[in-house]
């Protein structure tokens, strides 16, 4: 805290700091603050200057203020259900709708950046404006009340600003300008050569690009581990090739050369389990006609009636009587 007796020390011009942009919150005006190493006053137009000591400042306080409290905000909720559910004339239902709307919106778009001023007196002064200016004078404020002078704050929040707005500038670096050279091609140099009658130039040699194809064959890579027995090559490691000696001769197949195999059987030549006869061909008034059975062309002879006369009626009678 400062001492009574550094309020004696003359201050000038250049060690205050002024804040025109804010405004104070009653009574409602635009008011001018000035800052400096011992004093903070409140300049307005209408009303007397208030001018407090630093050391009689208690609490400063930075945080944002709702103008709308928040009991209007279940008001407004409720005025938007009675226009929903209980207004039938369609300009009450949007007239209360669009009320109740308002005051919930208001709750959340009235919030105003504050700065609220307490003194060991007992008197509260709020003030309202820019963030970047209501920042600033708490900044101030804090570091001067702890002993320091107006030149090291003023230094501290110069670099802290330069900090922050190059943190930003500098983040994605200039592209470099590269150099461009024009080279003409080397048929048009020697075509004007000719021309004018000079020798041209020799021909620059062109630098070819590493990924350019050659003729040349691959290297080989060397194989890190090498197994003792040939089939047991690690399956991702080189080819190694193999040296037959000259008499060489290479073993014969499992599958002999020119000899002929029996075909495998067809489903055409299994056999079936089908009728045993044949199926008839067609059905005509006779009957129907099988392939492969004669027809009995012969004409049906008619039966003769059997006759009966009377002395077997009687051999029968002497045959039924006991």
């Amino acid at each position: 805290m400062r001492e009574i007796g550094q309020a004696t020390v003359p201050t000038s011009e250049a060690d205050k700091e002024t804040f025109q942009s804010l405004r104070l919150a009653e009574p409602s005006e635009r008011v001018k603050i000035t800052l400096d190493e011992r004093m903070l006053s409140i300049e307005g137009r209408r009303n007397a200057t208030v001018d407090m000591r630093l050391h009689a400042i208690t609490t400063m306080r930075h945080h944002s203020t709702n103008l709308v409290p928040g009991w209007l905000v279940f008001l407004g909720i409720a005025l938007v259900w009675i226009g929903y559910r209980l207004m039938v004339p369609s300009t009450y239902k949007l007239a209360f709708i669009g009320a109740g709307g308002c005051l919930i919106g208001a709750r959340f778009l009235t919030r105003k950046p504050t700065l609220s001023i307490h003194t060991s007196s007992g008197e509260s002064h709020v003030l309202y404006g820019n963030e970047r200016a209501l920042n600033r004078l708490s900044f101030m404020f804090h570091h001067l009340a702890n002993n320091h002078t107006m030149a090291e704050v003023r230094a501290k929040i110069q670099a802290i600003e330069a900090e922050s707005s190059q943190a930003w500038r500098d983040d994605v670096p200039p592209a470099p300008l590269l150099p461009n050279p024009l080279e003409a091609p080397q048929a048009l140099e020697r075509f004007l050569a000719v021309e004018e009658g000079t020798e041209p130039a020799a021909p620059l040699r062109e630098v070819e690009p590493e990924w350019m194809p050659t003729l040349e064959p691959e290297p080989v890579q060397q194989q890190a581990v090498v197994g003792f027995i040939p089939s047991f090559q690690p399956v991702h490691g080189t080819v190694q090739p193999t040296a037959y000696p000259a008499d060489h001769r290479p073993a014969p197949l499992t599958n002999p050369v020119l000899v002929p195999h029996p075909t495998p059987p067809m489903y055409q030549g299994l056999q079936q389990n089908g009728p045993g006869t044949f199926l008839p061909s067609f059905m005509n008034q006779d009957g129907a006609h099988i392939p492969g059975h004669a027809e009995n062309n012969e004409p049906d002879e008619p039966e003769d009636d059997l006759v009966l006369d009377a002395e077997m009626f009687e051999f029968l009678d002497d045959e039924d009587a006991p």
